[in-house]
Protein backbone atom coordinates (compact mmCIF):
# COMPACT_ATOMS: atom_id res chain seq x y z
CA UNK A 1 0.00 0.00 0.00
CA UNK A 2 1.33 3.44 -0.74
CA UNK A 3 0.69 6.52 1.40
CA UNK A 4 0.39 9.95 -0.45
CA UNK A 5 3.35 12.29 -0.13
CA UNK A 6 2.53 15.66 2.19
CA UNK A 7 4.69 18.78 1.83
CA UNK A 8 6.34 19.58 4.47
CA UNK A 9 6.11 23.68 5.48
CA UNK A 10 8.15 25.23 7.93
CA UNK A 11 6.73 28.35 10.32
CA UNK A 12 6.23 31.55 8.08
CA UNK A 13 8.14 34.91 9.23
CA UNK A 14 4.61 35.92 10.48
CA UNK A 15 3.79 32.83 12.85
CA UNK A 16 7.32 33.10 14.18
CA UNK A 17 6.85 36.93 14.66
CA UNK A 18 3.61 36.38 16.28
CA UNK A 19 5.08 33.71 18.46
CA UNK A 20 7.69 35.65 19.65
CA UNK A 21 5.49 38.65 20.53
CA UNK A 22 3.44 36.54 22.51
CA UNK A 23 6.27 35.12 24.56
CA UNK A 24 7.76 38.93 25.11
CA UNK A 25 4.35 39.59 26.39
CA UNK A 26 4.54 36.85 29.35
CA UNK A 27 7.53 37.90 29.66
CA UNK A 28 6.63 41.66 30.20
CA UNK A 29 3.51 40.35 32.67
CA UNK A 30 5.40 37.70 34.92
CA UNK A 31 9.06 38.97 35.23
CA UNK A 32 7.32 41.58 37.76
CA UNK A 33 5.66 38.75 39.42
CA UNK A 34 8.84 36.80 39.57
CA UNK A 35 11.18 40.20 41.17
CA UNK A 36 8.23 40.36 43.79
CA UNK A 37 8.55 37.12 44.60
CA UNK A 38 12.24 37.18 45.39
CA UNK A 39 12.26 40.43 46.93
CA UNK A 40 9.60 38.79 49.17
CA UNK A 41 11.90 35.72 49.77
CA UNK A 42 14.63 37.99 50.75
CA UNK A 43 12.12 40.05 52.65
CA UNK A 44 11.04 37.19 54.89
CA UNK A 45 15.04 35.98 55.25
CA UNK A 46 15.55 40.26 56.56
CA UNK A 47 12.74 39.46 59.33
CA UNK A 48 14.41 36.54 60.56
CA UNK A 49 17.41 37.90 60.68
CA UNK A 50 15.78 40.99 62.79
CA UNK A 51 13.75 37.90 64.81
CA UNK A 52 16.78 36.58 66.39
CA UNK A 53 18.60 39.84 66.70
CA UNK A 54 15.85 41.22 68.90
CA UNK A 55 16.28 37.74 70.87
CA UNK A 56 19.90 38.47 71.24
CA UNK A 57 19.23 41.92 72.68
CA UNK A 58 16.27 40.72 74.80
CA UNK A 59 18.40 38.03 76.35
CA UNK A 60 21.12 40.93 77.13
CA UNK A 61 18.77 42.83 78.79
CA UNK A 62 17.95 39.88 81.34
CA UNK A 63 21.59 39.24 81.95
CA UNK A 64 22.30 43.11 82.43
CA UNK A 65 19.60 43.69 85.08
CA UNK A 66 17.12 44.77 82.71
CA UNK A 67 19.12 47.51 81.44
CA UNK A 68 19.73 48.16 77.40
CA UNK A 69 22.44 48.72 75.47
CA UNK A 70 24.67 51.35 77.17
CA UNK A 71 25.65 54.59 75.81
CA UNK A 72 29.43 54.42 74.53
CA UNK A 73 31.57 56.45 75.92
CA UNK A 74 32.47 59.84 74.37
CA UNK A 75 36.34 58.89 73.20
CA UNK A 76 34.50 55.91 70.91
CA UNK A 77 33.02 56.92 68.16
CA UNK A 78 33.52 54.01 65.72
CA UNK A 79 32.39 50.77 67.74
CA UNK A 80 29.10 49.38 65.83
CA UNK A 81 26.33 48.64 67.97
CA UNK A 82 26.40 44.84 66.96
CA UNK A 83 29.65 44.45 68.81
CA UNK A 84 28.25 45.08 72.12
CA UNK A 85 26.50 41.59 72.09
CA UNK A 86 27.75 38.36 72.59
CA UNK A 87 28.86 36.88 69.31
CA UNK A 88 26.17 36.22 66.55
CA UNK A 89 26.89 35.15 63.23
CA UNK A 90 27.69 37.48 60.78
CA UNK A 91 24.88 36.76 58.63
CA UNK A 92 22.32 37.68 60.69
CA UNK A 93 23.67 41.46 60.01
CA UNK A 94 23.21 40.89 56.63
CA UNK A 95 20.06 41.76 54.86
CA UNK A 96 19.68 40.01 51.31
CA UNK A 97 18.04 43.30 49.72
CA UNK A 98 20.51 45.99 49.34
CA UNK A 99 20.50 49.21 51.15
CA UNK A 100 19.97 52.61 48.90
CA UNK A 101 23.24 52.50 46.97
CA UNK A 102 24.61 49.83 48.38
CA UNK A 103 25.05 46.30 47.72
CA UNK A 104 27.71 44.95 50.13
CA UNK A 105 26.79 42.44 52.65
CA UNK A 106 26.48 43.09 56.59
CA UNK A 107 28.16 41.55 59.16
CA UNK A 108 28.79 41.95 62.58
CA UNK A 109 31.28 44.94 62.53
CA UNK A 110 29.04 46.56 59.61
CA UNK A 111 26.02 45.48 59.86
CA UNK A 112 23.16 46.31 57.66
CA UNK A 113 20.60 47.44 60.83
CA UNK A 114 20.60 50.20 62.25
CA UNK A 115 20.00 50.23 66.99
CA UNK A 116 17.94 53.34 68.10
CA UNK A 117 20.26 55.58 69.37
CA UNK A 118 17.54 57.47 71.85
CA UNK A 119 17.22 53.63 73.80
CA UNK A 120 20.79 53.55 74.91
CA UNK A 121 21.38 53.72 78.77
CA UNK A 122 18.02 52.85 79.44
CA UNK A 123 16.14 50.31 81.29
CA UNK A 124 13.65 48.01 79.85
CA UNK A 125 11.37 48.88 82.51
CA UNK A 126 11.17 52.84 80.81
CA UNK A 127 9.50 51.81 77.60
CA UNK A 128 5.89 52.19 78.38
CA UNK A 129 4.95 50.42 75.11
CA UNK A 130 7.47 48.29 73.93
CA UNK A 131 5.95 46.31 70.83
CA UNK A 132 5.46 49.98 69.59
CA UNK A 133 9.26 50.85 70.19
CA UNK A 134 11.40 50.81 67.91
CA UNK A 135 14.74 49.16 68.92
CA UNK A 136 16.42 47.74 65.57
CA UNK A 137 15.50 48.53 61.77
CA UNK A 138 16.13 48.44 58.44
CA UNK A 139 19.44 51.16 57.67
CA UNK A 140 20.25 52.73 54.77
CA UNK A 141 23.97 53.37 53.36
CA UNK A 142 23.76 57.24 54.55
CA UNK A 143 23.84 55.81 58.36
CA UNK A 144 26.18 53.49 58.06
CA UNK A 145 28.82 55.27 60.12
CA UNK A 146 30.08 55.50 63.44
CA UNK A 147 27.81 53.22 65.43
CA UNK A 148 25.66 52.15 62.86
CA UNK A 149 22.73 53.91 65.11
CA UNK A 150 19.72 56.45 64.23
CA UNK A 151 18.28 59.23 66.08
CA UNK A 152 15.44 61.57 66.56
CA UNK A 153 17.12 63.33 63.74
CA UNK A 154 18.43 60.88 61.13
CA UNK A 155 15.42 59.00 61.55
CA UNK A 156 14.19 59.84 58.07
CA UNK A 157 17.39 59.39 56.35
CA UNK A 158 18.73 56.70 57.85
CA UNK A 159 15.85 54.23 57.54
CA UNK A 160 15.58 52.60 54.80
CA UNK A 161 12.28 51.86 53.57
CA UNK A 162 14.30 48.69 50.98
CA UNK A 163 12.10 45.90 50.55
CA UNK A 164 9.68 47.49 47.96
CA UNK A 165 8.52 50.49 49.93
CA UNK A 166 8.57 48.53 53.28
CA UNK A 167 10.62 48.40 55.93
CA UNK A 168 11.32 45.62 58.56
CA UNK A 169 11.29 47.28 62.14
CA UNK A 170 12.59 44.87 65.35
CA UNK A 171 10.57 46.01 68.48
CA UNK A 172 11.84 46.03 71.83
CA UNK A 173 9.23 43.27 73.08
CA UNK A 174 11.00 40.85 70.47
CA UNK A 175 8.58 40.95 67.74
CA UNK A 176 9.17 42.17 64.33
CA UNK A 177 7.10 43.90 61.84
CA UNK A 178 7.20 44.83 58.35
CA UNK A 179 5.63 48.60 57.91
CA UNK A 180 4.43 49.39 54.49
CA UNK A 181 5.69 52.98 53.10
CA UNK A 182 2.52 54.46 51.91
CA UNK A 183 2.32 58.11 50.78
CA UNK A 184 4.81 59.45 53.19
CA UNK A 185 7.14 56.76 54.68
CA UNK A 186 7.52 58.66 57.64
CA UNK A 187 3.92 59.49 58.23
CA UNK A 188 3.44 55.78 57.70
CA UNK A 189 4.83 55.02 61.03
CA UNK A 190 3.17 57.94 62.88
CA UNK A 191 0.22 56.43 61.56
CA UNK A 192 0.91 52.91 62.97
CA UNK A 193 1.84 54.48 66.37
CA UNK A 194 5.36 53.34 66.18
CA UNK A 195 7.24 55.38 68.97
CA UNK A 196 11.22 55.51 68.59
CA UNK A 197 11.44 57.60 72.37
CA UNK A 198 11.97 55.17 75.29
CA UNK A 199 9.10 56.35 77.65
CA UNK A 200 6.53 57.92 74.52
CA UNK A 201 6.51 61.29 75.95
CA UNK A 202 9.37 62.38 77.01
CA UNK A 203 9.93 64.95 79.42
CA UNK A 204 8.49 68.50 80.32
CA UNK A 205 10.48 71.06 80.11
CA UNK A 206 10.68 72.64 83.53
CA UNK A 207 11.96 76.03 84.69
CA UNK A 208 13.78 77.13 87.34
CA UNK A 209 15.81 80.66 88.23
CA UNK A 210 19.11 81.06 86.92
CA UNK A 211 21.57 81.75 89.66
CA UNK A 212 21.97 85.05 90.91
CA UNK A 213 19.22 86.29 88.61
CA UNK A 214 15.37 86.96 89.12
CA UNK A 215 14.35 85.55 84.81
CA UNK A 216 13.80 81.81 84.54
CA UNK A 217 15.80 78.81 81.85
CA UNK A 218 15.50 75.36 81.78
CA UNK A 219 18.76 74.50 82.87
CA UNK A 220 18.78 71.10 81.21
CA UNK A 221 18.57 72.55 77.86
CA UNK A 222 21.57 75.27 77.56
CA UNK A 223 19.78 77.41 79.63
CA UNK A 224 17.18 78.03 77.36
CA UNK A 225 14.35 80.93 78.37
CA UNK A 226 10.77 81.14 78.11
CA UNK A 227 9.21 84.31 76.44
CA UNK A 228 6.02 85.59 75.48
CA UNK A 229 4.75 87.78 72.62
CA UNK A 230 1.97 88.96 70.29
CA UNK A 231 0.54 92.21 72.50
CA UNK A 232 2.17 90.81 75.68
CA UNK A 233 5.73 91.85 76.94
CA UNK A 234 8.36 90.33 79.76
CA UNK A 235 9.48 87.03 80.43
CA UNK A 236 6.95 84.36 81.59
CA UNK A 237 7.51 83.30 85.38
CA UNK A 238 7.82 80.21 86.57
CA UNK A 239 4.34 79.98 88.37
CA UNK A 240 2.55 79.97 85.05
CA UNK A 241 4.92 77.83 82.71
CA UNK A 242 6.12 74.25 82.67
CA UNK A 243 5.71 72.65 85.83
CA UNK A 244 5.27 76.02 88.16
CA UNK A 245 3.34 76.23 91.27
CA UNK A 246 0.10 78.57 90.51
CA UNK A 247 -0.36 82.06 91.45
CA UNK A 248 -3.36 82.90 89.32
CA UNK A 249 -3.88 86.31 90.86
CA UNK A 250 -0.42 87.32 89.27
CA UNK A 251 0.98 85.17 86.52
CA UNK A 252 -1.28 83.99 83.73
CA UNK A 253 -1.32 84.70 79.84
CA UNK A 254 -4.16 87.12 79.57
CA UNK A 255 -4.93 88.42 76.12
CA UNK A 256 -8.84 88.08 74.71
CA UNK A 257 -8.42 86.48 71.90
CA UNK A 258 -4.64 86.07 70.48
CA UNK A 259 -1.28 85.20 72.28
CA UNK A 260 2.41 82.88 72.09
CA UNK A 261 4.15 81.60 74.31
CA UNK A 262 6.97 79.77 74.14
CA UNK A 263 11.13 78.63 74.80
CA UNK A 264 13.76 79.85 72.72
CA UNK A 265 17.57 78.13 72.69
CA UNK A 266 16.75 74.78 73.66
CA UNK A 267 20.06 72.79 73.41
CA UNK A 268 19.84 70.14 72.95
CA UNK A 269 16.94 70.02 70.84
CA UNK A 270 13.99 68.87 71.31
CA UNK A 271 11.55 66.47 69.48
CA UNK A 272 8.12 67.26 70.90
CA UNK A 273 5.60 64.81 71.86
CA UNK A 274 2.70 66.71 73.16
CA UNK A 275 1.47 69.86 75.08
CA UNK A 276 -0.27 70.31 78.07
CA UNK A 277 -2.46 73.40 79.27
CA UNK A 278 -4.26 74.60 82.42
CA UNK A 279 -6.96 77.48 81.67
CA UNK A 280 -7.45 80.41 83.99
CA UNK A 281 -10.09 79.90 86.73
CA UNK A 282 -13.26 81.49 85.41
CA UNK A 283 -12.07 82.51 81.78
CA UNK A 284 -11.63 79.43 79.35
CA UNK A 285 -13.58 80.88 76.39
CA UNK A 286 -11.49 79.31 73.97
CA UNK A 287 -14.47 79.09 71.80
CA UNK A 288 -14.04 78.59 68.06
CA UNK A 289 -10.18 79.46 68.43
CA UNK A 290 -6.76 77.85 67.46
CA UNK A 291 -4.07 76.21 69.47
CA UNK A 292 -0.71 75.64 67.36
CA UNK A 293 2.91 74.16 68.28
CA UNK A 294 5.14 76.07 66.34
CA UNK A 295 8.75 75.84 66.16
CA UNK A 296 12.22 76.69 64.57
CA UNK A 297 14.55 73.65 63.57
CA UNK A 298 17.33 76.07 64.61
CA UNK A 299 17.90 78.70 67.28
CA UNK A 300 15.60 82.10 65.89
CA UNK A 301 16.13 85.90 67.21
CA UNK A 302 12.72 86.20 65.07
CA UNK A 303 9.53 85.82 66.40
CA UNK A 304 8.29 84.60 62.26
CA UNK A 305 8.71 82.15 60.09
CA UNK A 306 7.89 79.44 62.56
CA UNK A 307 7.17 76.26 61.49
CA UNK A 308 3.60 74.85 62.16
CA UNK A 309 3.69 71.28 64.03
CA UNK A 310 0.29 70.40 65.18
CA UNK A 311 -3.15 72.47 64.74
CA UNK A 312 -5.69 71.84 67.16
CA UNK A 313 -9.25 72.64 66.35
CA UNK A 314 -11.35 70.15 68.35
CA UNK A 315 -11.44 69.72 72.25
CA UNK A 316 -9.98 73.37 73.49
CA UNK A 317 -10.52 73.61 76.86
CA UNK A 318 -13.59 74.62 78.29
CA UNK A 319 -12.84 73.85 82.12
CA UNK A 320 -10.23 74.32 84.48
CA UNK A 321 -8.31 71.55 84.13
CA UNK A 322 -5.23 70.13 82.54
CA UNK A 323 -5.77 69.29 78.84
CA UNK A 324 -3.17 67.18 76.43
CA UNK A 325 -2.14 67.70 73.00
CA UNK A 326 -0.41 64.83 71.57
CA UNK A 327 1.92 65.79 68.80
CA UNK A 328 3.23 63.57 65.95
CA UNK A 329 6.76 64.26 64.39
CA UNK A 330 10.32 63.29 64.79
CA UNK A 331 11.75 66.49 64.19
CA UNK A 332 13.78 68.35 66.70
CA UNK A 333 13.51 72.23 67.88
CA UNK A 334 15.60 74.43 69.03
CA UNK A 335 12.69 77.02 69.36
CA UNK A 336 9.03 75.77 70.22
CA UNK A 337 5.84 77.82 71.31
CA UNK A 338 2.20 77.54 71.61
CA UNK A 339 -0.34 79.99 69.97
CA UNK A 340 -3.59 80.82 70.17
CA UNK A 341 -5.69 83.09 67.65
CA UNK A 342 -9.40 83.76 67.40
CA UNK A 343 -11.70 85.70 65.78
CA UNK A 344 -14.02 86.38 67.91
CA UNK A 345 -12.68 88.99 70.43
CA UNK A 346 -15.11 87.60 72.88
CA UNK A 347 -12.96 84.28 73.34
CA UNK A 348 -11.01 84.16 75.87
CA UNK A 349 -7.95 82.12 76.11
CA UNK A 350 -6.59 82.55 79.31
CA UNK A 351 -3.75 80.42 80.80
CA UNK A 352 -2.03 79.43 84.23
CA UNK A 353 -0.38 76.76 83.25
CA UNK A 354 1.54 75.35 80.39
CA UNK A 355 4.16 72.67 79.57
CA UNK A 356 6.03 71.35 76.08
CA UNK A 357 7.10 67.82 76.57
CA UNK A 358 9.47 65.96 74.15
CA UNK A 359 12.73 64.13 74.40
CA UNK A 360 16.49 65.04 73.36
CA UNK A 361 18.64 63.15 70.85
Amino acid sequence: MRFPDFQRHGFTLIELLVVIAIIAVLAAILFPVFASAREKARQTTCVNNLRQIAVALNMYVQDNNEQLLPLPSASDTTTPWSEMLPKLPNALFDCPTPTQNSSVKGNVTSPKYGYNAMLYGKAMAQLKTPSKTVMVADLSKMGMLGHYTFSSSTIGTFLDFRHSGAINLAMADGSVRAQNAGASAITSLLTAGISFAADGNGQSITFAPAPGQTYLVAANYGNARPYMWAGQSGTLSADMLFDGVNNENTDYLYNPSTWTAGIKGLSPQVVPTKFTMMPRNGLFRFGSGTLKLLGHPAASTSNSNWVTIATITTGLPTAQQFYSYPVSTYSAFSDLAVNFYSANSADQGDVDEIEIWGYTY
